[in-house]
């Protein structure tokens, strides 16, 4: 049986109370009973969203250097140079909801990030461009030295 509810201050609050106390009634007695406590999964955070924003115009520069305008990467009969919220909306948000079904960036888990990473890495390769590293604290310090 599952219950569903929160924690609160260690405690569990059930949302249905009367079928949480009838679930213990029967559990009354019954000796050793095991419980399992999920992990949660964390939806990103404050930080993984400005290294996403960076991520995105890292990858503009990048395709812009390398001479790939808009039209020349996704086929669009605009030409244009790209920045950090085109990277975002066409390209991100296309592999976004085809891998993981979500619209937007605030929907993803920490985790999910580098699922769309990897998809942006195989789109540069095949243009023959390296990829760009996923901003973090530990790249930005290696750059400090």
């Amino acid at each position: 049986m599952k219950i569903k509810g929160r924690v609160i201050k260690n405690e569990f609050i059930p949302e249905n109370i009367e079928k949480y106390q009838d679930a213990l009634a029967k559990l009354d007695g019954a000796g050793l009973i095991e419980i399992d406590i999920p992990t949660l999964r964390e939806y990103r955070t404050n930080k993984q969203n400005d290294s996403l924003h960076l991520y995105f115009k890292e990858v503009a520069d990048h395709l812009n250097a390398h001479g790939y305008s808009l039209q020349k990467t996704v086929k669009v009969d605009v030409d244009m140079w790209w920045t950090g919220r085109m990277v975002k909306e066409i390209i991100w948000k296309t592999y976004q909801r085809v891998v993981l079904g979500k619209e937007s960036t605030k929907e993803l888990y920490t985790d999910e990030i580098d699922k769309i990473v990897e998809r942006m890495d195989h789109m540069l390769s095949e243009r023959q461009l390296d990829p760009i590293e996923f901003p973090s604290y530990y790249r930005e310090m290696f750059k400090k030295r």
